[in-house]
């Protein structure tokens, strides 16, 4: 794939003045400090990774990308685990075990007691449905790729997941033309147990069904119930608005859907995050269309244990150019939201972020993430271990053979002490062979 070829696809997933990188920036309770320099988390690869997510703790975690090398069969999903410093504890590892088509857009969460789930869309573009495969707590699989959506003549894209409190994990999803004969996309969910079995049947999780309802993200509360945001078309005062709506934990409704955003402008890309109290955080990218000077921004807003929501904040200070692609994450009442920027690092996109209060507003300046500015930074995805650090990995341009590799940048507070390394998530202890359907059974290799 072609460099700008990938470039494009970034922006359609998603719907320069240099400045200095702060060493700190602060937020309600900690000032966080970058902790070391950029690094290339995994190493210099082959091919482009792209479209990154983590998922950690104290004692480190998992990532898992997008990778045009990582199966033998198109796009495939690759994962590492991380020890307690945030590197990586081995060499990538195949998530995917089927390898027909094209794998992308993989998610991972931790379990919470043990073991870690690993979603993503796959099979053939334009017929792929939601996969799932499970981790134990001593790092080998429970099985193999687990089919999480229904029914198979639709397609189903854009997963995200979430742990919940019991062990169980809630993945949601976008699927095409099920709801009703005519209708588009919908929002869809399903609890999953550790071992990967279904528990209880998928439901739908948007009331309206008019036209597309898309682009869901999901997060756990402190009831140990989950929320659930996504973009929903055709609201009576949004082309495309921002909609949440509130679950427990083995997934019936607590509240119906209700609207995030409070303006009329365009809406995409929700990411959302737990607040302390029992609340929620949403960000999300917006644009007035009747500016013709500005594009898309980031905006964020949160709401209460009650679901009544605060002020609606625009994040970044930058106005010029599209701010895209928000990820957001947090530790206790501190959170922290990372987006790309274009042109205002000096070279195409850069990756910027800010710290916010719980109630949304912000604490301190923007500020670049990335160290290396040449050509560009993309797709960011942020993540913390829940007590003292953040850590963003986004997309970053390499000349060829790699293209485009995947960077790191950690946060944490002045008096934090790193940990001696531990390692305690790697991945299993086989490689396997591309898997292809009908063409027989899978033979594990001794890595």
């Amino acid at each position: 794939m072609s460099f700008s070829l990938l470039i494009r696809k970034a922006v359609r997933a998603c719907g320069g003045l240099a400045c200095l990188v702060p060493a700190l920036a602060l937020a309600q309770n900690t000032a966080y400090f970058t902790n070391g320099s950029e690094y290339a988390i995994v190493g210099a690869m082959p091919g482009a990774q792209t479209f990154s997510h983590a998922s950690l703790n104290a004692q480190g975690g998992f990532l898992v990308w997008e990778d045009n090398g990582g199966d033998g069969k198109g796009l495939g999903v690759l994962g590492v685990g991380l020890d307690s410093q945030l590197r990586a504890a081995q060499a990538p590892f195949r998530v995917n075990q089927v390898a027909e088509g094209d794998q992308e857009r993989p998610r991972v969460a931790l379990l919470a007691h043990g073991g870690a789930a690993f979603v993503w869309q796959g099979g053939k573009v334009g017929l792929q449905h939601i996969y799932a495969r499970f981790l134990t707590a001593s790092n080998t699989w429970q099985g193999g790729d687990v089919l999480v959506s229904t029914p198979t003549n639709r397609f189903q894209r854009q997963p995200a997941v979430t742990a919940l409190p019991d062990g169980n994990a809630a993945v949601v999803w976008a699927s095409y033309n099920q709801a009703t004969t005519n209708s588009l996309f919908d929002v869809y969910a399903q609890i999953l147990s550790a071992a990967g079995a279904h528990v209880g049947a998928q439901f739908r999780v948007n009331q309206t069904i008019a036209l597309n309802q898309r682009n869901p993200a999901i997060a756990t509360l402190k009831d140990g119930g989950f929320v659930v945001v996504w973009v929903s078309e055709g609201q009576a005062t949004n082309e495309a608005a921002i909609l949440a709506r509130r679950f427990t934990s083995y997934g019936a409704a607590i509240t119906g859907e209700f609207q995030v955003n409070s303006t009329t402008n365009l809406c995409a890309e929700p990411t959302v995050a737990a607040t302390p109290e029992g609340g929620f955080m949403v960000a999300w990218s917006q644009r007035n269309p009747l500016d013709a000077v500005n594009s898309w921004d980031i905006v964020a807003r949160s709401f209460d244990q009650n679901d009544v929501g605060g002020v609606e904040r625009t994040v970044n200070t930058r106005l010029r150019g599209r701010q895209i692609t928000p990820q957001l994450t947090a530790i206790g009442a501190d959170a922290l939201v990372v987006w790309a920027s274009e042109w205002q690092d000096g070279s195409d996109y850069g990756i910027y972020g800010r710290y916010l209060r719980s109630d949304g507003s912000p604490a301190g300046a923007e500020f670049r993430v990335n160290t290396t500015t040449i050509q560009t930074q993309i797709q960011p995805a942020v993540t913390s271990d829940g007590a003292n650090r953040f850590l963003a990995v986004w997309s970053t341009y390499r000349p060829l053979p790699f293209s485009m590799d995947l960077a790191a940048q950690v946060y944490a507070p002045a008096d934090y002490l790193p940990l001696a390394a531990v390692t305690n998530y790697v991945g299993p202890a086989t490689v396997e062979e591309p898997v292809v359907p009908g063409a027989g059974s899978e033979i594990p290799i001794l890595a």
